[in-house]
């Protein structure tokens, strides 16, 4: 039993201290001190459910340090940290449901019950309802899944104070040490960008005398403040799910020097879940990267479908494209080293003054035409917010339309393909012209959004542009390593010293996966170009395509998101 505040915590049922001694047990008795419980703290235990959950509401004002006006509907922190931990250390309570509708409050006692809840082993869902602006958004977030109905908004705004000037720069420097840990705190627990939402918070064109930015709550799920878009019976659902699946994930778990938390599961059902998700991530990153049907576009469904998000994922994602890398240098070994020599010959004649265009042999040609289609992804590296956006989207609408769009090029690349071939003729890789492979690198850049695939693009364009189907495949996937590598490189840096929980040995068995089922992809795909099937690929392309589409019109419809599990 703890004592807190006056309040006497005693498993699931709470009682002033007054009351403690004279409690009667009678059913009548228990209804009433549990409306009692309701109307005091607006907390309740369901008992006759699937399982023993608190509800936790937060509404009006936090209030902290300073006494609130009377008038002043407030949450008191006082009251609600003590239930927290209460919360915490009460077996019997499987689930914790937070249900808010603030307009925020005192700053550090909304961040301390925010790191409370984040910090707690018991199954968090938090829904916001009517609004959860301020310091609510932290405390939205805070859950292990957050949930927002669709007429909720939020305010995102810095920290201040009333009145128009700060006193003395020790204000300031206290403000922004303030902001950062507000900032750090949302970025950690949800999958916003500390860029973006330093953005939205910084909006200066919205507030009136004020800056700052306020959302809806489709708008908070797909800037991804919040997990999902539901209402009550969504976020019990989830709840249950995670009493179902809960496990015991460290609270503090160490970090390396890029500020990366390194997550060690203590239980052995979740680390084979773990290695199971990550042996499938490696499939789908390690077949679709070099099948022409999107590796971006499936990776993208999977973590949309089963709820992984974050740096988390983007690190995931880096880690199988390093895993498809080695597959490529296995299967073009040969190509590769005579690439690689050619080019260090290549570099000696130009300091030598002996290089000439005019008399370059076809491995030669072949790195300069490399060269030349990555020329133009500098001009989209220029959108390179977009594109990130566009892939962390949970709209999966785009990567439906995106889908299509590979099915229409792969189907063109195809039957002018079959046409050359049928005619006898057809350019070796070492005869891509400069404006082949200006063409080519265009058609790389498309494929910077999710749904359309890299080497579909560049194995059409290498087609329409009349390279043998052979040569096409073989370009494409050599000019993939610079490009892959550089990708993978950027979002590495992107991340910075962003908060990320992951786990090194599904990480690498992922790898493993993602290199032995790339090298097989490479092999079925240039069997399918010698049988003449390429055309495989734009039937299945068009039937997803329709199927994403689909979907995603259905979630713009309804509201809701479809997440499995």
């Amino acid at each position: 039993m703890i004592t807190a505040g006056g309040i006497f915590v005693n498993s699931h049922n709470y009682y002033s201290s007054e009351q403690s001694e004279d409690k009667d047990s009678s059913p009548a008795s228990e209804m009433n001190e549990k409306a009692e419980l309701i109307e005091r703290t607006g907390q309740s235990v369901s008992e006759n459910s699937k399982h023993l959950i608190h509800c936790l509401t937060i509404i009006g004002q936090i209030e902290g340090h300073y006494a609130a006006p009377p008038s002043n509907k407030t949450t008191k922190y006082e009251h609600i940290m003590p239930a927290l931990v209460a919360i915490e250390q009460d077996r019997s309570i499987e689930g914790l449901l937070i249900i808010l509708n603030t307009v925020g409050g005192d700053v550090e006692a909304g961040l301390a019950i925010a790191e409370l809840i984040s910090g707690m082993k018991t199954p968090t869902v938090s829904v916001v309802l009517g609004g959860g602006h301020s310091i609510g958004v932290p405390l939205a977030v805070s859950a292990k899944i957050s949930y927002i109905v669709p007429s909720a908004t939020m305010t995102i705004h810095p920290v201040r104070m009333n009145g128009l000037v700060l006193g003395v720069p020790q204000t300031l420097t206290y403000f922004e040490a303030m902001q950062k840990r507000i900032t750090d705190f949302v970025c950690a627990n949800s999958s916003i960008s500390p860029e973006r939402f330093s953005q939205l918070m910084m909006n200066t064109g919205e507030l009136v005398l004020d800056m700052g930015t306020v959302i809806d709550g489709e708008t908070a799920v797909k800037e991804g403040l919040i997990d999902r878009l539901g209402s009550l019976s969504d976020a019990i659902e989830a709840l249950y799910g995670l009493i179902e699946t809960s496990q015991d994930i460290p609270t503090a778990p160490p970090k390396n020097n890029r500020g990366i938390h390194i997550k060690n599961t203590t239980s052995e059902r979740k680390h084979i879940m773990t290695i199971l998700e990550a042996i499938l991530q490696g499939l789908i990153q390690g077949v679709t990267e070099f099948l022409p049907v999107s590796s971006s576009g499936h990776l993208s469904l999977f973590q949309h479908f089963f709820g992984v998000s974050g740096d988390e994922a983007v690190f995931t994602t880096i880690a199988l494209h390093i895993g498809t890398l080695i597959a490529v240098f296995i299967a073009f070994r040969q190509k590769i080293w005579a690439l690689i020599l050619e080019a260090l010959s290549m570099i000696k004649d130009i300091f030598t003054g002996k290089f000439k265009w005019s008399t370059m042999n076809p491995n030669r040609r072949m790195i300069m035409m490399i060269i030349i289609s990555i020329l133009p992804l500098f001009i989209f590296y220029i959108f390179k917010d977009f594109f990130s956006s566009v892939a962390s989207d949970s709209d999966i609408a785009v990567e439906g339309v995106c889908f299509l769009y590979t099915a229409a090029i792969l189907f063109i690349g195809d039957k002018l393909s079959k046409k050359n071939r049928e005619k006898g003729i057809g350019k070796t890789a070492g005869e891509t012209t400069v404006k082949d492979a200006l063409f080519i690198g265009f058609m790389q850049g498309i494929a910077l959004l999710p749904g359309v695939s890299r080497s579909g693009s560049t194995i059409s364009a290498g087609l329409i542009c009349g390279q043998k189907r052979e040569d096409a495949v073989e370009y494409s996937f050599i000019l993939g390593i610079p490009v892959i590598l550089a990708g993978a490189l950027s979002e590495f840096l992107d991340m910075g010293s962003s908060d990320v929980s992951i786990s090194f040995v599904p990480l690498l068995i992922g790898m493993a996966v993602a290199a032995v089922s790339g090298y097989l992809a490479i092999s079925l795909i240039k069997w399918l170009m010698k049988s003449d099937r390429f055309g495989i690929f734009s039937i299945y392309t068009l039937i997803l395509g329709i199927i994403v589409l689909g979907c995603g019109i259905y979630e713009h419809v309804s509201g809701n998101l479809i997440v499995i599990g």
